[in-house]
């Protein structure tokens, strides 16, 4: 797992967020290189990203490793994240995931007032990478930002769609377009199924009758498959 903001010893600006220590992963990446009972690694990324420092180094580890390595990104894989995620054997993905942010920033801020609240933050990106902080006030930049928005958006609608057994232009046009609702507006649109009058205690007891027991066979088959997904 490679998850949070990378720093090369564990610690970083921000000592409250979880970091991902290059230092450790490194030791943790040439343990399983060593072990013979490992066959093939895989990296698992949700990571904005964060420093360069070692950056580089862990990504030729990658590249040179002797055993296949795959990467799977299941949240950002984005900046100094991709970079070595981009050294992998394969990469693949969720299908929500937010993959690159290639290019480097750093930051920095002016005085503009006399106390400490008069300082203004400045970022200066790499020449090549004019769309990794883009300014939101802008047309630009908030159509920038909305083109990755909708590419998530239309996983989520068809998502939805294929749940509740409807067209996606059904959830496009009667689901809100993003307002939530009462359970009732929900209720009559078709989001929901029913309102539980009496609430979870109401659901409880409706889940909770009796049910038909279940055939020898198919208790078997149940009890082989919970000790699959117990060996798993």
């Amino acid at each position: 797992p490679i998850f949070g903001p990378l720093v090369p010893r564990g610690s970083g600006p921000n000592v409250s967020a979880p970091m991902v220590s290059l230092l450790a992963l490194a030791a943790d990446f040439r343990a399983l290189e060593a072990s013979p009972d490992v066959k093939k690694i895989l990296l698992v990324f949700d990571t904005p990203g964060g420093m360069v420092t070692d950056v580089n180094a862990f990504a030729q580890m990658i590249a040179g490793a002797a055993k296949p390595v795959f990467g799977y990104v299941s949240g950002d894989c984005c900046s100094a994240g991709y970079w070595i995620a981009s050294q992998v054997k394969e990469l693949s993905s969720d299908p929500t995931a937010r993959v690159g942010n290639s290019g480097v920033m750093i930051g920095g801020s002016v005085q503009e007032a006399p106390d400490a609240n008069g300082r203004r933050d400045v970022n200066v990106i790499s020449s090549n990478a004019p769309m990794k902080r883009v300014d939101l006030t802008s047309e630009e930049g908030q159509a920038s930002i909305r083109a990755m928005l909708d590419g998530i958006e239309e996983i989520f609608l068809q998502a939805v769609a294929r749940g509740r057994g409807v067209p996606v232009s059904t959830v496009k046009q009667d689901f809100g377009q993003g307002a939530p609702m009462s359970a009732k507006q929900a209720k009559s649109a078709g989001l929901i199924d029913r309102i539980e009058a009496n609430g979870l205690a109401g659901v409880l007891s409706r889940l909770g009758s009796p049910v038909r027991t279940a055939t020898p066979r198919r208790a078997a088959a149940a009890n082989q498959l919970a000790h699959f997904r117990a060996s798993l």
